[in-house]
């Protein structure tokens, strides 16, 4: 699969180096999450080394990311980092409700792995039974393989075998994943924080 492929891990590796030494060790890679239905995106996720930071900071920092992985990559932080300006994370759900209605006309535009991407989402719905025209929200690469479809709820549908890798089948509601892959464009336009966006919406 192209998400598994030296070629784009070998790019993650060069830009996530690039970001590193920008920040002066401050910002580290942590984790990149595939979304095939939306433009086959690509988001990279990175860890803040600081105690404390504001949400200009953030704007400063994601700002300065966007500009090494120019259009290739979406980023954002860890879950962690927004918590330290105030993020609810256990309120998410309702962040992300209103970006879908806030942010509703933000363009979503397609990845350069768009196809690549599209294909590995086609192979693993045929690996584990599932209609070629499923939409795929998210492929996670761990030590298992997770598979998210976008739907009405968030539940664990089935677990399968493919190619003796354990692939786990989740159903995740489609206007959360509309209003994060639609609150991160308008970030990544307005030159803003993700966690200013979800905050303001």
């Amino acid at each position: 699969m192209y998400c598994l492929s030296d070629e784009l891990l070998g790019n993650i590796k060069k830009i996530s180096q690039e970001i590193y030494e920008k920040t002066k060790g401050v910002v580290s890679y942590e984790e990149y999450i595939v979304l095939p239905y939306y433009g086959g995106n690509i988001i990279l996720r990175f860890d803040l080394k600081k105690e404390k930071v504001t949400l200009d900071e953030l704007d400063q920092y994601e700002a300065l990311m966007y500009e090494i992985v120019k259009d290739d990559f979406l980023i954002d932080f860890m879950g962690d980092v927004y918590k330290k300006v105030g993020l609810d994370i256990s309120h998410l759900d309702e962040y992300l409700i209103k970006c879908a209605h806030s942010y509703h006309e933000e363009k979503i535009l397609s990845s350069p792995f768009c196809e690549k991407v599209k294909k590995d989402a086609e192979y693993l719905l045929k690996c584990v039974d599932l209609p070629k025209e499923t939409k795929v929200w998210e492929i996670q690469l761990e030590e298992e393989i997770n598979l998210f479809i976008l739907g009405k709820k968030n539940s664990l549908v089935k677990q399968e075998s493919a190619d003796g890798e354990t692939v786990n089948i989740f159903e995740v509601k489609s206007e959360e994943c509309e209003g994060l892959i639609k609150a991160a464009f308008y970030a990544k336009r307005k030159k803003l924080s993700l966690v200013k966006v979800l905050l303001e919406s």
